[in-house]
């Protein structure tokens, strides 16, 4: 509903002499009268991300599309900035009718151009490397979910890259995940993680997020679904495609082959491509990648899982 500019921060210029400064309390009306007359910025090295939102855009699509910029903006300012790989927000600003959100910015581009990379030269990231992404991300993934809130496009272009930091990003389709409400008999009512108690399922939402990294309860759209269950599917695939060097599938369904091997015949997949991973790093993406979402490893099982144990290598693929 818009774009995304790369800007540098300006800092007000503060003569020594001057009597006005950002920290004056003062009543002063030639303060104000230079505020509006004589203020100078400064441009600094600084760069941040703002992604320019279209009002009418916005207005028009409001309620018809799957994202909602006004929704993306109290995501994170829900979540904010206290996890080192969930990028939060700095600012929001109204400009005209355009909504304007500052964020942080990430130097090295995003997960999928790394990915490109990867399969430029026919082989995935060393499981080690693959580990080192992997543990950012699903600690992102924990902390969103602490904060009661379900990605749903959970992507490797919605996973930026800061040198040797990731940032999970884009929560314009980001929905709070249900929980009963203790203070209420009613069972059609609910509330949110910090008041509930236990989790509830999501009512269909329709189909969202990128077909590639979908999960099949999101693509089927026929039943109520689980919010962690389904970014948990999304970062399989994303380890899928890290540790491969190999595209996802298509689609999620049996018509689509690759679907069905990933999921179905995972160990005859790698041995027809010649790809040899560890035991631990095969169990975990099977159990990550079961259709029934039930089966699923719940996010504290892929946490623990003992491919964890090994030994992450510092990434070499972002300069």
């Amino acid at each position: 509903m818009g774009h995304v500019e790369i800007c540098h921060v300006l800092t007000r210029s503060v003569d020594e002499n001057d009597n006005c400064s950002l920290n004056d309390d003062s009543d002063d009306s030639s303060c104000d009268e230079m505020e509006d007359e004589d203020v100078v910025f400064i441009l600094t090295t600084q760069r941040v991300a703002v992604k320019v939102n279209y009002g009418r855009r916005m207005d028009r699509y409001r309620g018809n599309h799957a994202e909602d910029p006004l929704k993306e903006v109290s995501a994170m300012q829900l979540i904010g900035n206290d996890n080192p790989h969930v990028m939060g927000i700095k600012e929001s600003l109204v400009v005209g009718v355009d909504l304007n959100v500052v964020m942080p910015y990430a130097a090295s581009g995003d997960m999928f151009e790394l990915l490109q990379v990867a399969q430029e030269r026919g082989r995935g990231f060393p499981e080690g490397e693959s580990r080192y992404w992997f543990r950012q991300l699903m600690d992102g993934i924990r902390y969103l979910h602490q904060k009661g809130i379900c990605h749903r496009d959970l992507s490797p272009e919605n996973v930026m890259m800061d040198l040797d930091n990731s940032l999970i990003i884009d929560m314009g389709m980001a929905i709070r995940i249900p929980y009963t409400d203790p203070n209420n008999k009613n069972i059609s009512i609910v509330t949110d993680i910090l008041h509930g108690t236990e989790k509830r399922l999501i009512k269909s939402q329709g189909i969202c997020g990128k077909l590639p990294y979908m999960s099949p309860e999101i693509y089927e759209n026929r039943s109520a679904f689980d919010g962690g269950a389904v970014d948990i599917w999304t970062a399989g695939t994303i380890l899928f495609c890290m540790v491969t060097g190999n595209r996802s599938y298509s689609r999620p369904h049996n018509s689509d082959a690759q679907f069905y091997w990933m999921h179905k015949g995972l160990s005859r997949l790698l041995a027809d491509w010649d790809i040899d991973l560890s035991r631990e790093c095969v169990d975990l993406l099977k159990n990550m990648l079961q259709v029934d979402p039930r089966l699923r490893y719940s996010l504290e099982e892929v946490l623990n899982h003992p491919w964890f144990a090994h030994e992450d290598t510092t990434p070499t693929t972002v300069a």
